[in-house]
């Protein structure tokens, strides 16, 4: 007698060594792309001609003569690294956020002040266990 309500059934469920779906559109991703930005490139000097155009036409809106010089530059400088623009003198610095309590401790452990009878303390017991090891 089978039981026709559940269990096993012959043939259900999922092949094995079946791609997902997933997988096969990853897998065509990457071709999609190479091929979109080997046609972009075919065209890449015609846009930058247009775009400095733009930036040199004084009848544009500045806006307009903005956006393409920035893009401009993009195209022959690259986006600006962070460690290579000279810093300003005139900008205001940051402000220091306060120590927690234990950020606090762990500086007063690693440089103790002491002028003080807990930083002497904290002194004494650093140098014990320096000369202990």
């Amino acid at each position: 007698m089978t039981n026709k309500r559940g269990g096993k059934r012959p043939g259900a469920g999922r092949p094995k060594g079946a791609k997902t779906l997933a997988a096969e559109y990853e897998a065509r991703v990457p071709l999609a792309a190479a091929a979109m930005t080997d046609e972009a490139r075919k065209y890449a000097s015609d846009a930058l001609k247009v775009l400095h155009d733009i930036a040199a036409d004084a009848k544009k809106r500045d806006t307009d003569r903005i956006s393409a010089a920035e893009k401009v530059l993009l195209w022959g400088y690259g986006k600006p690294q962070g460690n290579r623009i000279a810093a300003r003198t005139d900008a205001p610095q940051p402000k220091e956020k306060p120590l927690g309590k234990k950020e606090a401790l762990v500086q007063a452990a690693m440089n103790p002040d002491t002028s003080t009878t807990m930083g002497r303390l904290i002194a004494n017991r650093a140098a014990k266990a320096r000369s202990a090891h």
